[in-house]
């Protein structure tokens, strides 16, 4: 889980040009939301989530839904 978390701050300061530190329990939550959506659309639907996908949502819930307070470089 920890590497996953450090991907998402790698991706996120990539993409804003920012870091961003992600508190364990905002990510622990945000991992059980997205995973929430991804199992849904695989039972409901049959579709399959890339990871890349995955990884995108993670990021819009952590940036927009979470609403972090995060310093500029």
């Amino acid at each position: 889980m920890e590497r996953l978390k450090m991907l998402v701050e790698k991706t996120l300061e990539q993409n804003w040009g920012e870091s961003i530190k992600i508190t364990d329990q905002d990510f622990k939550e945000a991992v059980e939301e997205i995973g929430k959506d991804v199992l849904y659309n695989y039972l409901v639907f049959g579709k399959d989530v890339p990871f890349e996908l995955f990884l995108r949502n993670l990021q819009i819930y952590i940036l927009g839904v979470k609403k972090l307070n995060y310093n500029q470089r």
